[in-house]
């Protein structure tokens, strides 16, 4: 069985070893929402949504021994579920979905086996639910009902869309006025699979958003690559960020060609949430080609010019680590830890193991 990730994706992804738009090994940017809208066409949305563009997926299936010939390179119209492939297999096999283990209750099995369809036949589904990020939907036959929400904003289940999927397979006409019954009896079903997988609370907050509580613990080793990690230069020219192996695995390499005016001139940075007040302690290893001057800060995004931290530190030719401790950040909010080069000279810079470490463990949480 072989089946394609679902939808477009138009999420700003940027985690490669260099931020060249090679489409080579090391490079791994997304193409975003233009072009996500594009690659779902004729379908509606893409990823996060529960349109078809989001969701739809093609299934290949081969096997020889367990499909009759003539439905050799057919289509099967009928819509399935990824949780499906598990019943599949579990069919196939002639095994058994267990009840418990170690003792434990296990949460019975969704989905259904497509091994009617190996033979033209239904499967008998009923209907079938999504929820992913506060975005809904139910299928049952032809209709499909579908909530939209988008991130940051509460969930709103005042402006549900219904389709009928068999003349209107790219969603264009919301029937929900001219069939309200039909929309309600819908999301009752969808609600009550919610309550009995745990789908609630929904959390409709941004990515950045829930992301950011994960930043405060830093891609230090930077083994996602520059995952997360802010890169700025006036002119891409004058510096290159990339990843190498120089130091510890995975390193940070930046390459200066040329001297700025400004330290901001180019910058490496991780901007983090502190949701109460933390002594830091902060830190790098780094090696250098040359004796070097970069400056290292952490700054209040609220106030860019409380500075709970400003170092310039000065780089040897032979590497080496600095560990600053007990850096007072004395309220919450947004900061970032910085590593300033736009008045560094022209060479190359190694940095690794980069210490965030919080005093207070209650801002991890």
């Amino acid at each position: 069985m072989f089946m394609s990730d679902n939808g477009a994706c138009a999420e700003h992804i940027s985690s490669g070893k260099t931020k060249d738009l090679t489409g080579k090994d090391g490079s791994y940017e997304s193409y975003r929402r233009s072009w996500a809208n594009l690659s779902g066409t004729p379908y509606k949305e893409y990823k996060h949504f529960t349109y078809e563009g989001g969701i739809a997926s093609p299934l290949v299936v081969s096997w020889p021994a367990g499909i009759e010939r003539k439905y050799n390179g057919a289509w099967i119209r009928e819509y399935g579920y990824f949780a499906d492939i598990m019943a599949t297999c579990l069919d196939v096999a002639g095994a058994e979905y267990p009840k418990t283990f170690k003792g434990n209750e296990i949460h019975p099995l969704e989905g259904v086996s497509l091994v009617p369809n190996f033979s033209g036949k239904a499967t008998g589904r009923g209907m079938t639910f999504w929820e992913h990020e506060a975005n809904i939907a139910a299928r049952d036959g032809k209709w499909k009902m579908v909530v939209k929400n988008l991130e940051g904003r509460p969930w709103d289940i005042s402006k549900p869309c219904l389709h009928d999927m068999e003349s209107d397979p790219t969603e264009l006409h919301d029937l929900s006025e001219k069939y309200p019954e039909r929309v309600r009896f819908m999301f009752n079903a969808w609600e009550m699979w919610a309550e009995r997988v745990h789908a609630y609370p929904l959390d409709s907050r941004g990515y950045g958003e829930r992301q950011g509580i994960f930043k405060r613990h830093i891609n230090g080793d930077f083994a996602d690559n520059l995952g997360d990690w802010g890169m700025v230069s006036e002119k891409p020219s004058d510096v290159a960020f990339s990843i190498d192996d120089r130091i510890n695995g995975n390193t940070a390499r930046i390459d200066v060609r040329a001297s700025g005016v400004r330290p901001a001139n180019s910058a490496l940075k991780w901007v983090f949430p502190l949701n109460e007040p933390s002594k830091v302690n902060i830190g790098f290893t780094y090696k250098s080609d040359r004796k070097n001057e970069i400056y290292f800060r952490l700054e209040s995004l609220k106030d860019i010019n409380k500075k709970p931290f400003d170092r310039l530190v000065k780089l040897s030719r032979k590497g080496g680590k600095f560990l600053f401790k007990d850096i007072d950040l004395p309220e919450s909010g947004r900061y970032q830890l910085v590593f300033y080069l736009g008045k560094a000279k022209p060479g190359t810079i190694w940095i690794d193991d980069v210490i965030l470490d919080f005093q207070n463990k209650n801002v991890l949480k």
